[in-house]
């Protein structure tokens, strides 16, 4: 038979063999129980964010695509809007470069006195000259 101390033995009487522990007991399950609902609400809290976190990630990649695609119709708007100025310029140049070739004010102006000067209405035509003289040379004709 092991060799049993007289303490033990005496604390074993005083407790008693077969009675039940009563106090410390009861804590500790409430002290678990209320852990474990904590933990719950944590783990529960924990999923929510993670919930949360993914619909946002989605969210923004939804959201770059979408300015992803408007700036790429923004970039070809702008690549047609470049083209079309790129024509406006070409043109211009063209008409500054024709303008170059028409009379200037001052010239026109010169040009006007002369006309002014020599009044070309009062001229006749080369026919006019002919009639004219086939008039005269009828009438000395008839004279």
């Amino acid at each position: 038979m092991p060799f049993i101390h007289y303490s033990v033995i005496f604390e074993m009487a005083q407790q008693g063999l077969f009675r039940k522990k009563s106090a410390p007991e009861p804590e500790i399950s409430n002290d678990f129980i209320e852990l474990t609902r904590r933990s719950r609400v944590l783990e529960e809290r924990y999923s929510n964010l993670e919930r949360r976190s993914q619909v946002m990630e989605e969210n923004m990649i939804e959201h770059h695509r979408k300015l992803s695609s408007e700036i790429r119709l923004l970039n070809d708007d702008l690549a047609e809007m470049k083209k079309t100025i790129a024509d406006l310029n070409e043109k211009m140049q063209y008409l500054a470069a024709e303008l170059q070739d028409f009379a200037r004010k001052e010239d026109v102006q010169a040009l006007k006195k002369y006309l002014d000067y020599w009044d070309p209405l009062k001229f006749v035509t080369q026919n006019q000259v002919e009639k004219i003289v086939k008039e005269l040379i009828d009438e000395k004709k008839d004279k």
